[in-house]
């Protein structure tokens, strides 16, 4: 895994405590040394490949886009209620050495014991919506991450361009990369059904067929 850390720029070497004194963040931690570090409450902090990153702060057209996905996603779902979606939910990955907080994280709950966070399993589709400060983090070293993990799906989705990639069948590490068609859809495996996105960069829908 040729990744320089810290993967992202904007993580810092230093993070200031409630006390007023600054703490030296590790360039490497175990998942224990993560969960016990004392990470800012106003900040998110991730994981990945045993490297702490800190995640932007989501800006509105973000979350405008998770809402639309979650509830196209749940809705695609619904024939199945054991499939659970949620959003921003922190999960450990094994092998133990990724704690992540995707955008939206599909769980079967027959599985997976969604009553005591963080979740220690390999979702069954992990989405991220992209932004500046992450794009390179979440198309890198995080993806790899979920493939180490065998999360059988994983979507990246850029608002800029309105547009979702979806990555499937992780082996060895590495994810094969479902070709849209000419019209610009993609086909969810997890879902059963082929979309695309369209918006005016603020508000968005999902087209399926």
């Amino acid at each position: 895994m040729p990744w320089t850390v810290p993967y992202s720029p904007h993580t810092p070497s230093k993070i200031r405590l409630t006390d007023g004194t600054e703490c030296d963040v590790p360039e490497r931690m175990t998942l224990a040394e993560f969960s016990a570090f004392p990470w800012p409450a106003n900040e998110a902090w991730e994981l990945i490949w045993e490297a702490p990153v800190l995640a932007p702060r989501p800006r509105p057209v973000h979350q405008s886009l998770v809402m639309t996905l979650a509830r196209f996603i749940e809705d695609s779902l619904a024939p199945r209620p054991h499939l659970l979606t949620l959003i921003e939910v922190d999960v450990k990955l094994p092998p133990a050495r990724s704690w992540l907080v995707p955008d939206i994280t599909v769980v079967d709950t027959n599985e997976v014991d969604v009553t005591k966070p963080p979740l220690e399993c390999s979702p069954l589709l992990a989405v991220e919506v992209l932004s500046p400060g992450s794009a390179s983090v979440d198309v890198g070293p995080k993806r790899d991450a979920y493939a180490e993990a065998s999360v059988a799906e994983y979507w990246t989705v850029d608002p800029e361009i309105a547009a979702a990639a979806i990555y499937v069948r992780p082996t060895d590490g590495e994810y094969e990369k479902v070709t849209a068609d000419r019209d610009g859809y993609v086909a969810s495996p997890l879902l059963g059904v082929s979309f695309r996105l369209s918006g005016d960069g603020v508000r968005f829908k999902v087209l399926t067929r």
